[in-house]
């Protein structure tokens, strides 16, 4: 297992928040002494994917998806790029928890959630779901942009009470993606959270 870096490029790595298929995700920030540090949550690809274009077109598909979105509840993108063979997307970091591990919280003590936190919750998550699925190029086209993974693991809930989507590294534009998934045959996203079209590849 290669070690974990201790910095990538303008980013200092403080502990690890996650790990996926495509990346592991860090705590990191950037500036030094004398500057101004900004928390983020450093997305880096596996050293092992880095050799492969497709998973390399794919990981940096999702700053250029993310680019086009600017709403308080969709996690932004704030940077990506390369650093000695390091790919990275660098996010904002959403200080709190995800979805899952809230509701494994109140399901171990056989709760539910109140019927008021879940509407905040579901109405902020389809807010910016909908500014995404309305967003249109210069031209005033759609981009056609389907996030495909809405998934508990996902939503992310800020301690301050905000409720951000996040993972857009799945989303689908379904213009520009259309040949890369069919050429690919892969199915992306979580089974139990799909559309039945997007699981027969629609």
């Amino acid at each position: 297992m290669a070690a974990r870096p201790s910095s990538l490029g303008k980013y200092t790595l403080v502990r690890r928040l996650g790990d996926g298929g495509m990346a592991q995700v860090y705590l990191a920030h950037t500036g030094g002494l004398g500057r101004a540090q900004r928390e983020v949550a450093l997305k880096v690809m596996h050293p092992h994917l880095v050799d492969r274009p497709e998973i390399t077109s794919l990981f940096f598909r999702e700053a250029l998806v993310a680019s086009t979105l600017d709403h308080p509840n969709l996690v932004t993108v704030l940077d990506s790029g390369q650093h000695q063979g390091r790919c990275f997307l660098a996010m904002e970091f959403v200080p709190g928890l995800d979805l899952r591990r809230l509701l494994r919280a109140v399901w171990s003590r056989d709760e539910q959630l109140p019927v008021g936190v879940v509407v905040a919750i579901t109405v902020a998550m389809c807010a910016g779901l909908h500014h995404a699925h309305e967003r249109c190029d210069g031209q005033g086209r759609s981009l056609g942009i389907v996030h495909r993974d809405v998934s508990p693991s996902n939503v992310l809930l800020s301690r301050d009470g905000a409720v951000k989507v996040g993972d857009l590294g799945v989303a689908k534009a379904v213009d520009s993606w259309t040949a890369m998934h069919s050429a690919t045959g892969t199915i992306r996203g979580k089974l139990g959270y799909m559309a039945p079209e997007q699981a027969r590849g629609g």
